[in-house]
Order: C-alpha cells, then sequence, then structure tokens
C-alpha cells in the first residue's frame, strides 16, 4: 500500500520525472503514524510503501517517522519500503 508523507523536492535532477513541485509541504510523523495505524489495521498489507520524492529530505522528521514505527512495533507486522537520495542519509 503507498502512503505519501509530504510532496515536493528542492532538488531539481535532471533524470527525474516528478510534478509535485519544488517546494516540500510535509505531514507531521504524528498524522503519517497514524495513517500507518489505521493501513494495518484495516487492510493487513504485506508491504506499505513511501511514496515520497525523497523520503529523506527532512532527516529529522524521517527519524522520528522511523522511530514511531518501531515504537509501535509496526515493524513486526509489515515491511516498509521508500526511495530517497543518498546524502540524505546519515
Amino acid at each position: 500500500i503507498p502512503i505519501l508523507t509530504h510532496r515536493g523536492c528542492p532538488f531539481r535532477c535532471n533524470f527525474c520525472g516528478h510534478n509535485s513541485g519544488f517546494t516540500a509541504r510535509f505531514r507531521s510523523p504524528e498524522n503519517v503514524l497514524e495513517e500507518i495505524a489505521a493501513i494495518i489495521a484495516r487492510h493487513r498489507p504485506a508491504v506499505i510503501r513511501f511514496e515520497d520524492e525523497t523520503f529523506g529530505l527532512n532527516p529529522r522528521r524521517t527519524k522520528a517517522i522511523l522511530s514511531g514505527i518501531v515504537a509501535r512495533g509496526y515493524e513486526r507486522e509489515v515491511r516498509f519500503s521508500a526511495q530517497t537520495r543518498v546524502d540524505r542519509i546519515d
């Protein structure tokens, strides 16, 4: 099941075909975690894929989402997948 945690990406990579603008608009980590809880409860998916153009765009926010996933034990119920830029990983 795909979910979006933000739209937009400030990078102008010449190979990217994104169309949601160059200004990032973020959902709160709490809002994202509530959606994940609802998806798991309702659909019992095998995989949840973060469809953000650059999931790690805001590292502090990304870590808050990932920490929330672990704190709630969601990683034991479903696999997660995402894409990001290598310079967004520490």
